[in-house]
């Protein structure tokens, strides 16, 4: 568990009483692909199966901010197939990167350098994915951006991102791609919020009590559903 986040899911737990379980994968450069995504779905389809039995309650959600939110949206897609009589409540995707080939033109033409920029994003993916080619990187398993969705029933679907995040396009896109095919997704923005925001401490900047409040709306609405 990344220190960091221990505020971000201590509110989720207090706020909506929810047991949040935060997982440890295996990071690049010392573990490549696909070890950090394995690393999610063992974790994702234990708790599918046994959740209940072990913690009192089903596997209501999943989520993840940046690299997370890029991995849960992975997880959601896998679980389809490999538990297919299981279904989330909703996701949880905050900031995440869900094309890694040649990066939507928003991380491309990106300038202010705040937090994240193209070249931190490329050093980033070269180190998940070494010595792959551009064509590799859209695989679906890596990319779901490239997922074939037609057909699919997806888990509804919160996607947030600040304005001044390089990976918004990701972020819209992806949620516009879950809403093509009849799908539950809300796109929120927020503007002048750098990448990262919903973990920075309330008070911080507007957009943070925003993106806590959005999401506790999102759980709540799903949870009562």
């Amino acid at each position: 568990m990344w220190d960091s986040q221990d505020p971000y899911l201590k509110y989720m737990a207090d706020k909506f009483h929810l047991t949040v379980i935060s997982i440890g994968y295996r990071l690049a450069p010392e573990d490549a692909w696909p070890a950090c995504a394995h690393d999610c779905y063992d974790a994702a389809e234990y708790l599918a199966k046994h959740a209940e039995a072990q913690f009192g309650s089903a596997l209501c959600f999943t989520g993840g901010e940046s690299a997370g939110g890029h991995l849960a949206c992975l997880v959601a897609l896998h679980l389809l197939d490999a538990v297919p009589d299981f279904a989330f409540k909703g996701l949880l995707l905050h900031f995440g990167c869900y094309d890694l080939s040649a990066f939507l033109p928003m991380v491309r033409h990106h300038e202010s350098h705040l937090v994240i920029d193209h070249d931190v994003m490329a050093a980033y993916i070269d180190a998940l994915l070494p010595g792959t080619t551009e064509a590799q990187r859209r695989d679906p398993s890596i990319s779901p951006f490239y997922a074939d969705l037609r057909g699919k029933k997806l888990p509804p679907a919160l996607f947030t991102c600040g304005s001044e995040d390089p990976l918004l396009d990701d972020t819209v896109c992806m949620g516009a791609k879950w809403q093509m095919w009849g799908n539950e997704a809300v796109v929120k923005v927020y503007n002048g919020a750098p990448h990262g925001f919903i973990g920075y401490a309330p008070g911080t900047i507007r957009a943070v009590q925003e993106g806590l409040d959005d999401t506790g709306a999102f759980v709540r609405a799903k949870m009562e559903g």
